[in-house]
C-alpha cells in the first residue's frame, strides 16, 4: 500500500510531462540519446540549421535527418493522454461553466440549437421571441444530490426540516435538529409538485396573454405607421397645390407629424421591448418550472420549490402591471390616430 508521501497529484504529474522547450505538455515526445525528452516539433525547431544541440547542454547533438528515427517516449505519451482524459472527465461532470457569451456569469441554460451555454441575461440578449419557441433550450440543473446524510453517512435523508429548509436524516432529528419542526419528504413532495404545477399553469396563462398583447402592440405599431404615411402624403399633396402661399404651413405640418410620429414610435418601441423582455422572462420561468418538475431527485425538487414559486409570483405581478400600461398606450394611440383623421 502506497504511503501519503509517495502520492502524486495531477499538478505534479503535469510538471513531469512538460517539454522544457515549449513549456507545454509533450506533443509526440521523442527521446534523445542523452535520455532527455522533447516534443517532436521542438526538436525540429532546434535543427533549423541542419544540426541542433540538446538544450540541457550535455554535448548531445541531433541531425535533422535523424529526428524521425528518435524513439517515442511512451511513458511520457501515456501520462499526457491520462492527464487530458482526466481533465475532460472532470469538465464533463462540472456544471460550473461560464456563459459562452459574456464569459463572466455561470451558465444557467444550454441551447442545443446554438451549441452554447448562456446565463439568463445573455439568453434573452441572443434569442428573439421566435428563437425561444424554435430553439432547443434546457435548464442546467445540478441534480447530483447525495441521498445519504453527510454527517451520518449510513443514514438516508428522509425528512425535511421546516426551520432550516434542508433534508435531514433520523439522527439529525435526534441531535442537531432536535427542536425543529419537520415533515416526511414523501408528504411534502406531492404538495410541492401541486404547487409547481399550479405555478407552471399560471406562467402559461401569462405567456398567452403577453403573446396576444404583443400581437396587438405590433398591429398598433403598423397601423400607426400606415396612418403616418397616409397623413404625410395627404399633407404633401395639399401643400403642393398651394406651393407659394402654403410653403411655410407645409413645412410646419410635416415637421409636427414627424415629431409626433417619432415620439409615438419611440414609446411604442420601448413598450414593445418591455413586453418582449417580460415575455422572455415568462418563457424562461415556464421552461425552468416545467423542467424542475422533471427532476427525479425529490430533495432537489423540494429545495428549489420556494424560490421558483415566489419569483414566479413576482414576475406575474410585474406582467399584470405591464399589461395595464400597454392597454392604456394602445387606447392613447387609437385616439391620436382618430384625431389625425379628423384633422385631415
Amino acid at each position: 500500500m502506497a504511503s501519503s508521501t509517495t502520492t502524486i497529484n495531477d499538478k505534479t504529474m503535469e510538471n513531469l510531462v512538460k517539454c522544457a522547450i515549449c513549456l507545454d505538455l509533450y506533443n509526440d515526445p521523442r527521446c534523445l540519446s542523452c535520455s532527455h525528452t522533447f516534443c517532436y516539433q521542438c526538436i525540429e525547431n532546434l535543427c533549423t540549421q541542419g544540426i541542433g544541440q540538446c538544450p540541457m547542454r550535455d554535448n548531445t547533438f541531433i541531425h535533422r535527418s535523424m529526428i524521425d528515427k528518435l524513439p517515442v517516449n511512451r511513458i511520457a505519451k501515456d501520462l499526457v493522454e491520462y492527464i487530458y482524459k482526466s481533465s475532460q472527465s472532470k469538465s464533463s461532470f462540472s456544471s460550473q461553466t461560464k456563459c459562452d457569451h459574456c464569459k463572466k456569469i455561470l451558465s444557467e441554460f444550454n441551447c442545443k440549437t446554438c451549441s452554447k451555454c448562456f446565463c439568463t441575461i445573455c439568453l434573452k440578449i441572443k434569442h428573439d421571441i421566435n428563437q425561444f419557441k424554435t430553439h432547443s433550450i434546457n435548464v442546467i440543473i445540478n441534480d447530483n444530490f447525495n441521498k445519504f446524510c453527510s454527517e451520518h453517512i449510513d443514514e438516508k435523508l428522509k425528512y425535511w426540516c421546516n426551520l432550516c429548509q434542508i433534508p435531514v436524516c433520523s439522527d439529525c432529528l435526534l441531535f442537531k435538529h432536535k427542536h425543529h419542526s419537520f415533515v416526511i419528504l414523501d408528504n411534502i413532495l406531492q404538495k410541492t409538485k401541486i404547487q409547481l404545477h399550479s405555478s407552471a399553469q399560471q406562467l402559461s396563462s401569462i405567456k398567452e396573454n403577453l403573446e396576444k398583447l404583443n400581437k396587438k402592440t405590433t398591429e398598433a405599431y403598423h397601423t400607426h405607421y400606415q396612418t403616418h404615411v397616409k397623413t404625410k402624403n395627404h399633407i404633401e399633396q395639399t401643400i403642393n397645390q398651394l406651393q407659394t402661399l402654403l410653403e411655410e404651413r407645409k413645412e410646419y405640418l410635416i415637421n409636427t407629424v414627424l415629431k409626433n410620429d417619432t415620439i409615438q414610435q419611440n414609446i411604442i418601441r420601448a413598450q414593445k421591448s418591455d413586453i418582449e423582455d417580460h415575455l422572455k422572462t415568462i418563457l424562461i420561468r415556464e421552461l425552468l418550472t416545467k423542467q424542475v418538475l422533471n427532476i427525479e431527485d425529490e430533495f432537489q425538487l423540494v429545495k428549489l420549490k420556494n424560490d421558483i414559486i415566489n419569483y414566479n409570483q413576482l414576475i406575474q405581478g410585474q406582467c399584470e402591471q405591464l399589461m395595464v400600461r400597454i392597454l392604456n398606450l394602445v387606447v392613447s394611440i387609437q385616439k391620436y390616430n382618430n384625431y389625425v383623421e379628423v384633422e385631415k
